[in-house]
């Protein structure tokens, strides 16, 4: 399903304009994405709950597509950082309290790695490395072999248009 890169609504592949922002819809490879095993949000008040538990604001864009994709899995799912390094993402955490990977969970607060106090992981690839937002809504990837991280893009938006098979 393709989002609007303005607000980050959904939008259908007819739309000329967004609905909700009323930005003029630019096609692009992210409207591609097929996402798999989605799981619907239980709890309406779980993502408005994680912010306010946790202090974290999450970005709009990712707001808005979270329920199309919560838990899920792209199809594409190599992505390039600014180092050069291939990775990839294996799915989405879930806002879910009882599903197997959930934001709960890989964002506690007795995480040992300092590197990841300042960010939310919403992420993992196949090896369990999170793909985080920082307080300003860039996407980073955590190395855990490295205890590095390294900059994917500016935005959650951004960030799905660079994703390729």
């Amino acid at each position: 399903m393709p989002f609007c890169e303005s607000c980050g609504r959904a939008i259908t592949n007819t739309d000329r304009f967004c609905t909700n922002c009323g930005s003029p819809v630019k096609r692009t490879d992210s409207g591609s994405l097929q996402w798999k095993y989605v799981k619907p949000i239980k709890d309406d008040n779980a993502v408005s709950a994680f912010e306010q538990e946790y202090g974290f604001a999450l970005p709009a864009d990712f707001k808005h597509m979270l329920p199309e994709i919560n838990g899920g899995r792209p199809d594409k799912k190599c992505f390039a950082t600014k180092t050069g390094c291939e990775r990839l993402i294996k799915s989405v955490l879930s806002f879910n309290r009882d599903d197997r990977e959930t934001v709960w969970m890989f964002n506690e607060d007795d995480s040992e790695e300092e590197a990841l106090k300042d960010l939310m992981v919403f992420a993992l690839d196949d090896f369990g490395n999170p793909i985080c937002f920082d307080r300003s809504g860039r996407v980073l990837f955590y190395d855990h072999e490295d205890e590095e991280t390294e900059f994917v893009s500016d935005s959650f938006t951004e960030f799905l248009k660079c994703l390729y098979e």
